[in-house]
Order: structure tokens, then C-alpha cells, then sequence
């Protein structure tokens, strides 16, 4: 917990996850995800907008990002 009150949290990509919400992410070994559970899990959490201080969403906030991250694989 920081001390604005935000946290970092870690989520599974399972059925589990389904309903959850989070304003950024980031995906480790993106490479071995499905594309179904990408679409039906992954994206739906980072579909709602950061609420200001007054309880407001701002607009310019960039919400919804999702970093992906993938280590090379030799052959």
C-alpha cells in the first residue's frame, strides 16, 4: 500500500479474474498467453477510467495500458 492509497496487485489469468478492475497492468511472458483468454480475461480488467479526487473521470488520463513483457526464445 502507498501512501495515496494505491497498491500493486498481482492477478492470474485464469476464470478467476474474470470481474476484476485495474486501471494499468502489466503481463509477464506475454508470448504463452491465448488470444481467447487475452480477450475473454486480460483486457475486459482495464476497461474503467481512473476516478480524480473529486470523483470524476478524466478524461485525459491514459488508463488501460497493459505492458507486455517476453523473453527470446532460442531454437
Amino acid at each position: 500500500m502507498f501512501k495515496n492509497g494505491s497498491r500493486c496487485t498481482s492477478l492470474p489469468i485464469n476464470q478467476a479474474s474474470k470481474g476484476q478492475r485495474r486501471h494499468r497492468g502489466s503481463i509477464e511472458e506475454s508470448n504463452i498467453i491465448n488470444h481467447a483468454d487475452y480477450e475473454d480475461i486480460v483486457a475486459p480488467i482495464f476497461v474503467v477510467p481512473r476516478q480524480t479526487m473529486g470523483g470524476k473521470a478524466d478524461m485525459e488520463e491514459l488508463n488501460g495500458q497493459i505492458a507486455r513483457y517476453t523473453t527470446s526464445r532460442l531454437s
